[in-house]
């Protein structure tokens, strides 16, 4: 079968029998699939909601999730037929971990949105501490999830450190652009 790799910010769905796999850390995979029309497919978003101005939306939930979602419908999928299975969410950075922390509010918006868009979450595999490899059938909507190895551990952390770090750099350059002598 054939195999597609995503990364930050990508979605990739297929009405063709396909395996779509990512690698997680506090990032999370949304494996939505259609078990009728057997059209399916995953997402792997840095954070839940967009708060500056950048143009790779897929790094948001709020729109990755709309996207992949739009792709299955394109792909002869039924909205209301949807399944899903979420993954990731880990605390693998090493920093503080609160209510708001980048994990939790990931795992948090993805929750919600199931929730209001009547989407039935079947299966999961959030937080923990260790980064996770998942591997999603498109036509049968199975999953397959395994911890990675501490090699792989060191280049996940840098890829997803050097997301974090542009995100915030955009914030912060943001907020600065707005801030008024008080």
């Amino acid at each position: 079968m054939k195999r597609v790799s995503i990364h930050i910010g990508e979605f990739y769905a297929s009405r063709e029998p396909m395996v779509v796999e990512t690698l997680l850390g506090s990032c999370v995979a949304a494996c939505l699939y259609d078990p009728l029309n057997r059209v399916g497919g995953m997402n792997h978003f840095l954070l839940p909601r967009k708060c500056q101005d950048d143009p790779a939306l897929a790094r948001y939930g709020e729109y990755a999730m709309e996207m992949l979602i739009d792709r299955i419908v394109e792909l002869g999928g039924k909205r209301f037929n949807l399944r899903a299975k979420v993954f990731g969410a880990a605390s693998v950075l090493k920093m503080a971990e609160t209510r708001h922390s980048v994990p939790r509010a990931n795992e948090r918006f993805v929750r919600e949105f199931l929730t209001t868009h009547d989407i039935p979450l079947l299966g999961e595999r959030m937080g923990g501490e260790h980064p996770i490899k998942v591997r999603m059938s498109t036509d049968t909507g199975k999953a397959l999830v395994r911890a990675i190895p501490r090699t792989q551990l060191d280049r996940l952390l840098a890829n997803e450190g050097e997301h974090y770090t542009a995100a915030l750099a955009r914030r912060w350059a943001w907020f600065e652009e707005g801030a008024g002598s008080v």
